[in-house]
């Protein structure tokens, strides 16, 4: 396939999933309100965080491995490997989600009454962690239709089906649409790989286990879900302090500014990524790559305080817009939270720069500052009494850490060489 068709079907997964995200978020906010939408970025991080460990996080592996590699014995290697690693690690998981419900119940979703309904997403945490796995190798054979299709469906399903239960299990009808989602998309990728390429994720044999292609392919996943896993686990502490210190209502109102940043950040800084990343790995040059990234800076530092301004003067209307009447109170904090997402976006500019160096190890360093200074900064707020603008500000200065952090990590790791 071309590389115009794959851009534009990769283009058009984006938008979808972009799209779908903000109708869903639209249907909780309409449904449950604040409180549903906070219990929905719960759910959201802690699934994240298991798919992540239940399949150690190899998708970047699988897609490197399988596309550099077209001999068929070598191939094989590296999928028995990957299936036995997604099928130990998700049965670990399930079980040990399965066997503490009620801890992750009150924990996750702040109510032990919704025990079995952790119970019921721990059975699922195979199709989860198998359908990135999947959707890798679809990726590395360079299926690139089936690809989108699927990835698709993981965005739509979820809305064509949440308005149908919602009404009757709450939240709960919410996790079960996402485990049937994943259910389906599981059956539909596990055919498809079986039929056109023979592969049978159950039919592995453990001995052939191979612990050097194990050790490879997890090292490629390893800073990246580090990465994933670091943001998943400050949101998910930062919205258990604002419940303990205020209420679920307010976790939601917070979680909903969260979201307008988030699709302000996709909105600049995917673009970027798919059209620089190729670009910064070509340049062998340093002041190449700087003089380029301080351009691409200068020419969006107006156009971000233009929106942020904007966004201001016309908040109530896009908080109605995308949630609901009920959430008005993001106001409050809103243009703090898109101000942090302009350090955002820069960071993630010179993070995109190392990444396209391969300098992974390095990439890891923001985002942990990121996390301890947003967590320790709610923490130390939340001595006195934590409100959601103190949450706005920890935000904030964490943001500004994240991007000095990258900032300085992208001068030193350069100036050492450590793109040779």
């Amino acid at each position: 396939m071309k590389f115009k068709d794959t851009f534009l079907l990769t283009s058009l997964n984006t938008v979808v999933k972009v799209l779908s995200g903000i109708v869903l978020n639209k249907i909780i906010a309409v449904y449950l309100g604040p409180a549903g939408l906070a219990m929905l970025g719960q759910f959201q991080n802690f699934a994240g965080i298991l798919t992540g460990i239940g399949n150690a996080s190899i998708q970047t592996g699988v897609v490197k491995k399988i596309a550099q590699n077209s001999e068929k014995k070598y191939r094989n290697k590296i999928l028995v490997n990957a299936s036995i690693l997604v099928l130990v690690l998700s049965a670990v998981s399930s079980i040990i989600v399965f066997g503490f419900s009620d801890y992750f119940a009150q924990v996750i979703l702040f109510d032990v009454g919704f025990s079995t309904t952790i119970k019921i997403f721990s059975l699922s945490i195979l199709f989860y962690a198998a359908n990135v796995y999947f959707l890798s190798v679809l990726n590395g054979l360079r299926e690139i239709r089936q690809l989108t299709f699927i990835s698709i469906l993981l965005s739509l399903i979820p809305i064509l089906t949440i308005p149908l239960i919602i009404t009757y299990f709450q939240i709960s009808g919410v996790i079960y649409a996402l485990i049937l989602t994943q259910f389906l998309v599981f059956l539909l990728s596990y055919g498809l790989l079986l039929k056109k390429h023979s592969y049978n994720f159950f039919k592995v044999k453990f001995s052939k286990f191979d612990m050097g292609i194990t050790r490879i392919l997890v090292k490629f996943g390893l800073v990246s879900f580090l990465s994933g896993a670091l943001l998943s686990l400050s949101l998910l502490i930062v919205r258990t302090y604002i419940v303990e210190s205020n209420s679920l209502e307010a976790a939601g109102i917070w979680e909903a500014a969260y979201k307008i940043s988030i699709y302000f950040n996709l909105l600049f800084l995917m673009p970027i990524s798919i059209h620089y990343l190729p670009k910064f790995s070509a340049m062998d040059n340093f002041k190449k790559i700087d003089k380029e990234i301080k351009s691409i800076i200068k020419t969006l530092i107006i156009p971000l305080l233009f929106i942020v301004f904007f966004t201001y003067l016309i908040a109530d209307s896009i908080v109605i817009f995308l949630f609901s009447a009920d959430f008005l109170l993001v106001n409050e904090i809103l243009v703090v939270v898109m101000i942090a997402e302009v350090f955002r976006i820069f960071g993630g500019i010179y993070v995109t720069s190392l990444l396209a160096n391969q300098l992974f190890k390095q990439s890891i360093f923001p985002e942990f500052g990121f996390a301890v200074i947003f967590i320790g900064h709610v923490i130390f707020q939340s001595l006195s009494q934590l409100n959601l603008l103190d949450v706005a500000l920890s935000y904030l200065l964490a943001t500004i850490i994240y991007f000095l952090l990258s900032l300085s990590i992208h001068y030193i790791s350069y100036k050492k060489g450590a793109h040779e």
